[in-house]
């Protein structure tokens, strides 16, 4: 069973009511977006969860961010981490479904850990169900070029075997794929999950991998290095 609390360096996060937990993945998606933010004046994390990425986030800038968290217990989780982060002041949480969501900002930055699965891994649980199933990607993507700035950036974690899903429906709405880094769980793994950032201006995409652990099943040189700011042991 997962705790109900995972302690960083500079906050906590609590999530006895979130269906979905902090993983190792997670924290490494916040921690490979923390590394690239150009100073952003705004933020839109979409299917908040925690607030995990949002309180990284916070950690490595001094932008204001906005949580779109649709499920109502796992709002209230959420709520309760920003007010007792050293960051509330700059950390908006929003309840309700993404698709509705209006607001006159642009933001320069957009991340998401979005539900996963379409019609894989069912649940008996209505919760893990809207975590894992409830905003269909097509959509999402859509309602991200609507909501960011001209110049700014879109991050998505998902599972490697739906890259090619992932780059369609971008591609759909005239965003540009700028970067693809695959993750491992050790080098003689096969990708699991995928971290992509997205612009609406012409880019060449950059490619690379980020292995969780090393041969000697010890977390590997470069995912200590991104997480060495978060994680209170590495």
């Amino acid at each position: 069973m997962a705790n109900n609390y995972f302690h960083f360096k500079q906050f906590t996060v609590i999530q006895e009511h979130c269906a979905m937990k902090v993983s190792t993945d997670s924290c490494l998606f916040g921690a490979w977006i923390a590394e690239q933010l150009e100073d952003p004046k705004h933020i839109l994390d979409i299917g908040a969860g925690t607030g995990l990425l949002s309180l990284m986030s916070a950690q490595h800038s001094q932008a204001h961010i906005d949580a779109v968290e649709i499920e109502p217990c796992c709002f209230q989780q959420l709520s309760a981490n920003f007010a007792s982060s050293p960051w509330k002041e700059r950390l908006t949480a929003v309840e309700g479904d993404i698709l509705s969501f209006k607001t006159e900002k642009e933001y320069q930055t957009i991340i998401s850990n979005p539900p996963f699965y379409e019609k894989q891994l069912e649940s008996p649980d209505e919760a893990t169900n809207l975590a894992r199933h409830g905003l269909n990607l097509e959509r999402l993507i859509e309602k991200v070029n609507e909501l960011l700035s001209v110049t700014g950036n879109f991050y998505l974690l998902m599972p490697y075997y739906r890259l090619d899903d992932c780059l369609a429906s971008a591609v759909g709405v005239g965003l540009t794929v700028s970067k693809i880094t695959t993750v491992k769980h050790s080098p003689d793994h096969k990708p699991f999950r995928v971290m992509m950032k997205f612009c609406k201006q012409a880019a060449l995409t950059e490619t690379d991998n980020i292995d969780i652990y090393n041969h000697e099943k010890v977390y590997s040189t470069r995912f200590k290095t991104l997480l060495s700011s978060f994680y209170q042991q590495i």
